[in-house]
């Protein structure tokens, strides 16, 4: 008896060490994120643009220049269709509309008229401090079809981290109108989150 506890209880004792150390390592691998870099992306382009006095501008391209003092991904892109009832009733929510960040990603939508809807991006842009990104809507007949909200300021207008460059307004055919420079900012939201 004496023997078997002699020989087993210190094999006993190095099994029951084993099973204790090997079960608080875990199983080697990285744990997994608990969000993707969008869940605490912020809307600050539409607080921005929103605490501007509102206009309108026809014609089919509109688009503006901005850049940032902070690294970060673009998340998503909003927009909400154009409507007015005087003098004459437009209401554009069933114009299909391409907005791009030129470069980089593309969505095509349609878009309420009561409030601004934001497309998910498939993959977020990242953008970097000190470069210059425009972002352009594409849509409609270059009358009532393409009127679209602006936002009314001067250039440079700085807001938060994001500096507005430059807007531009024309029509995507050789005799269309435009371009019309600088003549408020297209309201063309986009969802952002910091490095």
């Amino acid at each position: 008896m004496k023997n078997l506890l002699k020989n087993t209880l210190p094999f006993l004792l190095l099994i029951s060490a084993i099973f204790i150390i090997g079960a608080s390592c875990g199983d080697g691998l990285s744990p997994t994120p608990s969000g993707d870099v969008c869940d605490n992306a912020d809307t600050s382009i539409e607080t921005a643009l929103s605490s501007l006095n509102n206009s309108s501008m026809d014609l089919q391209v509109h688009e503006y220049v901005f850049t940032t003092s902070e690294p970060g991904n673009i998340c998503a892109i909003g927009y909400q269709s154009f409507a007015q009832t005087t003098p004459y009733a437009i209401d554009n929510s069933a114009v299909s509309y391409e907005i791009e960040i030129v470069g980089g990603p593309t969505i095509n939508s349609t878009f309420s008229n009561s409030n601004i809807e934001y497309i998910s991006l498939s993959t977020p842009f990242a953008i970097v401090p000190g470069v210059n990104y425009t972002i352009r809507r594409t849509g409609g007949d270059g009358l009532n079809t393409s009127n679209g909200y602006t936002a009314a300021a001067t250039f440079p207008y700085t807001s938060s981290n994001f500096t507005f460059v430059s807007s531009n307004f024309v029509d995507s055919d050789s005799n269309g109108g435009g371009p019309v420079a600088n003549n408020g900012i297209p309201k063309i939201y986009f969802t952002f989150t910091t490095d």
